[in-house]
């Protein structure tokens, strides 16, 4: 039998007609998932390279806009305070000799370096020590504001006793409160003068009297550097032959004249009849000025020269020689 070409494809169409079992399907974890892209995307990250920064800003302490700034705390000065201006001691610095009785004049540079102004009402008072002034209180003769000072001037006698004798001085305001110098401002300020010995002459017999002597000289002149003078009439000669002679910022003894220490005010004849005498040297300085020195010339002469003055090349005095 023959078969039809056609079978063998019937028999392939029939057999496409059994039914073919479903393949079960995969379902799909997300942890897993997660961590699987996670692990790739590490894989591929680029490799992290250290570096140091170079242009990093300076650190600095100074404040920023937004930073605030804490400014000190200004204290105001209390209202009164003295501070010694310069000099302090204008007159009579600390152990002038005086004379015996004698009447000086003291001064003293005072500054106010407080914030209230030193009125007419403001007084200088005697604090403590000894009541060697005319007065015991002094009214202020002028006004002085903060930051200005005054010289204060009061007269003074010495005591006839010797000794050292300290008198101790403050200012008061209107209402009586005192104050001073110091870092308190409660600390007083003084005048203090040595009242030497003075050997006494021997008493003259009742029947004599003794005339004061006359004046022989008297005057002001001034000494350029390497001059000298005669001190009998004022003339000005060579250091070889001079009574005394200035010399780089001193006055220098000649013809053995002898000097007494400073007197604050002028001495009267018996004074510098009484007091020592040497052969020193005076060195003149700030605090000289204006005082007095005795002396003796060659010839016995007593007398008194007062600094007035110098300049880097010459020195002012005024001298006073007395017969004998």
């Amino acid at each position: 039998m023959k078969l039809s070409p056609a079978l063998p494809l019937l028999f392939l169409l029939s057999a496409c007609t059994f039914p073919l079992e479903a393949l079960p399907t995969a379902t799909p974890n997300i942890t897993q998932a997660y961590e699987t892209i996670a692990a790739e995307i590490k894989t591929r990250q680029p490799p992290i390279i250290q570096t140091t920064r170079t242009d990093e800003p300076v650190k600095s302490n100074l404040p920023t806009e937004n930073t605030p700034t804490l400014l000190p705390a200004t204290q105001s000065p209390p209202c009164n305070r003295i501070t010694p201006g310069i000099p302090f001691d204008v007159t009579i610095p600390d152990n002038t000799l005086v004379a015996p009785g004698e009447v000086f004049y003291k001064t003293w540079r005072l500054i106010n370096s407080g914030s209230c102004p030193w009125t007419k009402e403001y007084m200088l008072v005697l604090f403590s020590g000894e009541p060697i002034s005319k007065e015991s209180r002094y009214y202020l003769e002028e006004a002085v504001n903060p930051g200005q000072s005054i010289d204060i001037t009061i007269e003074m006698t010495a005591p006839e006793k010797p000794g050292t004798y300290q008198s101790n001085w403050m200012l008061t305001d209107p209402d009586g409160k005192a104050f001073g110098i110091g870092p308190a401002g409660n600390a007083a300020f003084w005048v203090r003068i040595i009242v030497p010995a003075y050997t006494q002459p021997a008493p003259t017999p009742t029947n004599t009297f003794i005339l004061s002597p006359s004046i022989l000289s008297s005057g002001t002149i001034q000494l350029q550097d390497g001059a000298g003078l005669l001190l009998s009439n004022l003339t000005i000669v060579l250091p070889g032959n001079a009574d005394l002679y200035y010399q780089q910022g001193s006055i220098l003894p000649g013809n053995k004249v002898e000097f007494s220490s400073s007197l604050g005010g002028m001495p009267e004849y018996a004074t510098c009849l009484a007091m020592g005498k040497t052969g020193s040297f005076i060195s003149i300085n700030d605090e000289i000025k204006y005082h007095y020195f005795c002396f003796i010339d060659p010839n016995g002469h007593i007398g008194w020269l007062q600094v007035l003055g110098e300049t880097p090349s010459a020195v002012d005095l005024e001298i006073l020689t007395w017969d004998k």
